[in-house]
């Protein structure tokens, strides 16, 4: 099954302005409870091609009246994100980051024993904004995604 959707995305670097790499986290995935790491690694001038892995781990839980569940829900990923930059790798300016993602969800309900998993891929693109610092930088991008996934 498709989905189509849009996707904001707001990361900073813990590593910024090395000449052929960059290394990044997402705070906005750290505020729910997720980590998205990205390592760029500059192949031209203008480009960069790295790694892009996300991590989530929680529980939703409700006691409140004949509806109560207790979920524990994962989620990983992995894939690659190319990122073209308008003003030279690394430099204040446009970038166009279009990027392939493998996915695998899995969630138990601990009250009903009952569970299900999904895996699938998504290709996704962002269009943005990145200010780079000697030791820190910022992404700002939105973009769409279109996902494939397994029952």
């Amino acid at each position: 099954m498709k989905k189509l959707g849009a996707v904001l995305l707001l990361t900073f670097a813990l590593q910024a302005k090395s000449e052929t790499f960059n290394f990044r986290l997402s705070p906005v995935a750290l505020l729910v409870g997720a980590t998205l790491v990205n390592l760029d690694v500059a192949v031209t001038d203008s480009i960069t091609v790295g790694p892009q892995l996300t991590y989530w781990n929680f529980n939703l839980k409700s006691t409140s009246g004949a509806s109560s569940y207790d979920y524990k829900i994962k989620s990983s990923s992995y894939g690659v994100r190319m990122n073209w930059f308008s003003n030279h790798v690394y430099n204040d300016g446009l970038y166009v980051g279009p990027s392939l993602t493998f996915y695998d969800v899995s969630v138990e309900d601990s009250t009903s024993k009952i569970s299900g998993s999904a895996n699938g891929y998504s290709i996704n693109c962002l269009v943005g904004y990145g200010w780079f610092w000697s030791s820190f930088n910022q992404m700002l991008g939105a973009g769409l995604s279109s996902s494939n996934n397994s029952k």
